[in-house]
């Protein structure tokens, strides 16, 4: 009786919000005049998930529906994580756990305050006057993480304007993967193979990058971990508590990157696959087919609630903004192929340490599969399906969309080293306390491959902001400053932070090529210099200017970063060009 009152209150609560849903918050909502127009409200969307919910809580109530558990579930998700001789015991497994979760934090928040890159500052210019409502049901621009973007206002906030203020949500999420990563891995994995996989996490480059980078990357990563881990032990367990997590995580894995939606995904494939075992065993598939369909349709219906409103603005952007070259890259394009090579090699020094790496991890990926074929189906199956959709889309593509890899990658190196330990001890009959001083001598190699490329991120900004505005108040003896097309909206927001209005008034900003014409010609009779980043979407979007740099234009410096084509160039006109 008492769960019907709770169902119907539910019903009655969602109801009248679908009826009597204020829309002032979402008419005031700014929209970007570049785009095409909305195809619809999704004030309305929204109304209609609500009453959806209604419905069925109310069909809940009228049933009194209640959880029943079916266990024992025989679903065999995971190898026999414990039988290794080798192993660690569960304390000093977790203690040693404890002490690489702790240094993965410091090599997190060690100089975290270099300069932001581009789509780290839109968010926090786009969504900085909004209010809560209206960052949920807007989308700008395909850089709004939802979560990130919310957590980013909340720390800004608290600690005041700054760069490590606006990390402090992505760093979060980053450390809190290392000792998810090792719950994951005991799916299949012995603790010291976990442990190892802990290891390379928090030594991994790229997820120290990903970490340093206020944008919803590493939440992304960690609750597609968190709720491929609660769909494997709900299927195993058949408890409530990890279906409820399964829903919670997936539902914040959405509010963080859209692109959990292709988890998702993988986890109804991944599901199918698990019923289709379980009745290939001679099992009643039923129940879990119907605690599947129950768990898979809330999670769709509380994702599709976060985005109601803002879905006919993210479709409109993502179709517009996506289908554009400069935004991204062609799967088959050497550009792809050459920006794939330049993230990979930075995380270990040298490409081809970063191709050891990747076969190492490629061959690997058996002995994945072998140990815990759902856990490797989980993780892998989003990467697939994301890479699929955006092909067959016609859509570009980034590295970081498929950032799920690198957390696999590291299951996957310490499975085939899982393998290849048990191999040897019983080939060679090697004691236990050999094993583990093997085990750790390969982890420290592997882990040294990755930090060896710290030291110059550390000293090297995303996007150098900074040191290009002060080369440009050193330099020119006061000339007058262009700052061109994709620099102009992190030029902006670094000279209204750090800089005063006699000195920003030099400063003239330029999106369009007949502003840069103009200006071109004034510079042919007077001392101006330019600021330009991005070179490979300005040759793209405007390669009459690009023409123009090369041909009249002499690079003064550049300053390197750690974002792709995210350096800054400085240039000054070539004087002699004005003497003919």
């Amino acid at each position: 009786m008492r769960l019907r009152s709770v169902y119907g209150a539910a019903s009655l609560s969602l109801g009248a919000i679908a009826v009597w849903l204020p829309t002032a918050w979402y008419e005031t909502i700014p929209r970007l005049s570049d785009l095409p127009p909305l195809p619809f409200s999704g004030v309305g969307l929204l109304r209609l998930v609500c009453l959806t919910e209604a419905i069925l809580f109310a069909i809940l109530a009228v049933r009194g529906t209640q959880y029943v558990s079916h266990r024992p579930r025989p679903v065999e998700v995971t190898d026999r994580a414990g039988a290794r001789a080798y192993d660690l015991n569960r304390v000093p497994a977790l203690w040693i756990l404890g002490i690489v979760t702790i240094g993965g934090l410091w090599l997190r928040v060690h100089n975290l305050g270099l300069d932001l890159w581009l789509d780290e500052i839109t968010p926090l210019m786009d969504y900085s006057r909004l209010s809560a409502a209206q960052v949920v049901g807007s989308y700008l621009r395909s850089n709004n993480h939802l979560l990130n973007t919310l957590l980013t206002r909340l720390s800004v906030s608290a600690f005041g304007q700054s760069e490590w203020s606006a990390r402090i949500p992505a760093v979060t999420f980053g450390v809190l993967t290392i000792p998810t990563l090792y719950w994951v891995a005991r799916f299949g994995l012995s603790r010291i193979a976990a442990l190892g996989a802990a290891l390379l996490l928090a030594c991994s480059y790229h997820h120290i990058f990903f970490s340093q980078n206020a944008r919803g990357y590493t939440a992304y990563v960690l609750f597609a971990l968190l709720s491929t881990g609660s769909l494997l032990r709900a299927a195993r367990s058949d408890e409530l508590r990890y279906w409820i997590l399964y829903i919670a995580f997936a539902t914040l894995g959405m509010a963080s990157l859209l692109l959990t939606a292709f988890v998702l995904a993988g986890h109804a494939i991944l599901a199918a696959f698990l019923l289709l075992a379980l009745r290939q065993s001679g099992h009643d598939a039923a129940p879990l087919l119907r605690r599947f369909a129950a768990v898979f349709l809330i999670g769709a219906l509380l994702a599709f609630q976060i985005y109601a409103a803002a879905i006919p603005e993210a479709y409109v952007t993502l179709t517009t903004v996506y289908s554009e070259p400069s935004t991204g890259f062609s799967l088959f394009s050497a550009d792809f192929f050459n920006e794939m090579v330049r993230g990979v090699s930075a995380g270990f020094s040298s490409p081809l340490i970063a191709l050891i790496f990747l076969l190492a991890g490629a061959a690997g990926f058996g002995a994945l599969v072998a140990l815990s074929w759902p856990l490797a189906t989980g993780l892998v199956l989003p990467e697939v399906l994301t890479l699929g959709v955006l092909v067959v889309g016609g859509l570009t593509l980034s590295p970081r969309f498929f950032l799920l890899s690198v957390p696999l990658a590291m299951l996957s190196a310490v499975a085939g080293l899982e393998t290849v330990t048990g191999l040897c001890s019983r080939r060679f009959a090697a004691s236990p306390r050999t094993v583990r001083f093997a085990w750790l001598a390969v982890l420290v190699v592997m882990a040294a491959a990755s930090l060896k490329s710290l030291p110059y991120y550390y000293r090297t900004p995303k996007q150098p902001y900074r040191a290009a505005l002060a080369y440009a108040e050193n330099h020119g003896n006061g000339a007058p400053v262009i700052v061109l097309a994709n620099g102009v909206t992190g030029f902006r927001y670094y000279l209204a932070r750090d800089t005063v209005a006699h000195i920003t008034s030099r400063y003239t900003f330029v999106r369009t090529v007949a502003q840069f014409d103009s200006l071109s010609k004034i510079a042919d009779t007077a001392d101006v210099l330019l600021l330009t980043t991005f070179r490979r979407a300005l040759r793209i979007e405007a390669p009459g200017i690009d023409r123009e740099l090369d041909n009249h234009w002499n690079e003064d410096t550049t300053f390197a970063a750690t974002v792709g084509d995210g350096e800054i160039t400085v240039w000054s006109k070539k004087r002699k060009l004005q003497r003919r």
